[in-house]
């Protein structure tokens, strides 16, 4: 289930405003270190909201680990509606030139702690 979870985020990511956007005067999502993952200004508490791990999707920030940002966890069937409602936002965000070293930036998948998806660390 874990996998088909993951395929949808990129999907959702790949058919996203998002990914053919920059953000704002930073690196753009194509940058060389740059990861497929959705991005979400700022994650609602309704949108992190959780019972179990398989419900969460993994996302970075506006900015993505390449370029100074975070990674945090949403509800994946709030997914699609967390990255349209962050477009704007994200559009006129600053990033960073340097990759983040953010521990955020070490997981590889979201999981449900505490009734929230944070970063699987």
């Amino acid at each position: 289930m874990f996998g088909t979870l993951r395929a949808i985020a990129l999907t959702l990511f790949l058919t996203s405003p998002l990914a053919t956007t920059g953000c704002g005067t930073g690196p753009s999502a194509g940058a060389s270190a740059a990861s497929e993952l959705p991005r979400v200004a700022t994650a609602t508490p309704n949108e992190q909201a959780c019972s179990r791990d398989v419900e969460c999707a993994l996302v970075e920030d506006c900015c993505g680990c390449a370029a100074g940002g975070m990674r945090t966890g949403v509800r994946a069937e709030l997914l699609e509606a967390a990255v349209e409602r962050s477009a704007a936002e994200c559009e006129h965000r600053s990033c960073g030139s340097q990759a983040s070293e953010h521990r955020s930036c070490e997981a590889s998948a979201a999981r449900c702690l505490g009734g929230r998806c944070v970063p699987a660390l």
